[in-house]
């Protein structure tokens, strides 16, 4: 259903069929699913399934009258993981997660909290040492995690903006994060078969990460209706309508920030928690956040640099290590909400031996629920390491509608930059009825070595599923 509707999803090369049912109870969730995923790789297909899954996520809870807090997420799952070079057969897995925490705030100032996270796995078959392509015995693999966060002196302001109609609160918080965990044996970990999360360690880890992290929050000041505007609905302070069937609008805090007026015109600014003349204010709302993290490892190197050079003049080139470093590259995240319907996202990564940007993502977001949407990114990786080349992407996705949302258009298109190549393009045309739909796709991939162009054909019934679904298509040089 999710391939002929979204093409964000149905440009990826894999298959996925999932049945799942949540049900919580206070702090308890309970996660049933079921799931088969085939992942497609040129001539091969590697399928996984979870035949099923039960997963028991604890919320945060508080032990009694003790400082300390206690959260888990366990699951127990029959798995299955075919294709080639992966054994044949499935095999069983339970996954106990617990973590505890300690809260505190030794100063005004300073916020402490130190957490130990205790991981137990228990796989009923592993990978034979002798040969990895077959099962061989049960393993159980533990591990430790301790982590203590400092967050502090946390500075924050509340200020008016330069037309003198809005408040907003910006906030400074410096952070610190030590983190120590040591890894089970190395030979037990190769024979674990890699499915999810839970297989994957991140290796021994004895480092620091410390950055600062600056936030920007704006309480909105919406209208409430006047009495001839009730027949109509809400009509909010951005000057759109809304409907008096929505959910209510939020109701005004005694603490927090100040309101921003979105029409100068309106009233005067409202002190925080109040109501004036028609006038309400909206809960806080984080619209920046930016932040700049670096990571210090106590006992490994983090960063290097590396080159071709060719010492004995005899026009051989060697790759070789000039500097290593226990920190490693500067980080850069930001994200701008400046509305609901509109984001920004960008992440940039600092060489300090190269000095040179490591690599670097931009993203973007618009919707409109009456013009439609679009998406893009851009990846950049930059080839220092001596041995990968530089890449540089870029994807777009985007879609409209007609008639009232029965006619829908949507594109997706990736496109390789430092190969000038477009490697992905889908297109598709739908018509929705108040029973079915009907949709036209057609996919064509341009690969080194491989050309795909898809066609297909979708009849969907509301609340089934597809009723009909024709493909065809073919694969050249």
């Amino acid at each position: 259903l999710d391939f002929s509707r979204d093409l964000d999803r149905g440009s990826d090369p894999s298959a996925l069929s999932r049945a799942e049912y949540v049900v919580g109870r206070g702090y308890l969730i309970l996660n049933m699913r079921m799931e088969r995923r085939e992942q497609f790789f040129g001539d091969d297909t590697v399928v996984q399934s979870r035949l099923p899954e039960a997963e028991i996520r604890l919320r945060s809870r508080r032990l009694g009258k003790s400082p300390l807090y206690l959260s888990m997420v366990s699951s127990a799952a029959i798995l299955d993981k075919s294709g080639t070079g992966f054994p044949t057969g499935s095999y069983g897995r339970v996954d106990i997660f617990p973590s505890i925490s300690a809260p505190m705030s030794p100063a005004p100032w300073l916020d402490v909290t130190p957490s130990l996270q205790l991981r137990e796995t228990y796989y009923t078959r592993a990978l034979d040492p002798d040969d990895p392509t077959r099962f061989g015995d049960a393993l159980a693999r533990e591990f430790m995690l301790f982590d203590t966060q400092f967050l502090g002196p946390r500075l924050s302001r509340i200020f008016f903006d330069e037309k003198g109609n809005g408040r907003l609160k910006s906030t400074i918080e410096p952070r610190l994060t030590y983190r120590y965990l040591r890894s089970p044996d190395s030979e037990e970990n190769a024979r674990i078969l890699r499915f999810d999360e839970i297989d994957l360690l991140p290796g021994d880890l004895n480092e620091i990460q410390f950055g600062v992290v600056s936030r920007l929050f704006a309480r909105k000041v919406v209208r409430t209706p006047a009495p001839a505007e009730q027949e109509g609905g809400e009509i909010q302070g951005d000057g759109s309508q809304a409907s008096t069937a929505g959910p209510e609008a939020p109701k005004p805090s005694s603490t927090g920030l100040p309101g921003v007026l979105r029409e100068e015109n309106d009233l005067s600014l409202l002190p925080s928690g109040e109501e004036k003349a028609g006038v309400k204010l909206t809960s806080p709302v984080e619209i920046m956040n930016v932040s700049l993290t670096q990571r210090y490892s106590f006992d490994r190197t983090l960063s290097t640099d590396v080159q071709f050079l060719d010492r004995d003049g005899d026009g051989v080139e060697t790759l070789e290590t000039l500097a290593e470093s226990h920190l490693s590259s500067l980080i850069l995240d930001a994200r701008v909400n400046p509305s609901r319907n509109t984001s920004l996202d960008a992440r940039v990564g600092y060489h300090i031996l190269e000095n040179a940007v490591s690599d670097a993502s931009f993203s973007a977001s618009l919707f409109h629920p009456s013009y439609g949407f679009l998406r893009g990114s851009w990846f950049f990786r930059n080839g220092l390491d001596g041995q990968t080349l530089n890449s540089s992407r870029l994807r777009v996705n985007g879609g409209t509608s007609f008639l009232r949302h029965k006619i829908s258009v949507a594109v997706s298109l990736n496109y390789d930059a430092s190969l000038a190549r477009l490697q992905d393009q889908r297109y598709r045309v739908g018509y929705d009825t108040q029973c079915c739909g009907f949709a036209v796709e057609v996919l064509d991939r341009d690969f080194i070595g491989t050309n795909q162009r898809e066609y297909r054909f979708v009849i969907n019934l509301r609340g089934i599923g597809n009723f009909l679904d024709l493909q065809n298509g073919g694969s050249g040089p």
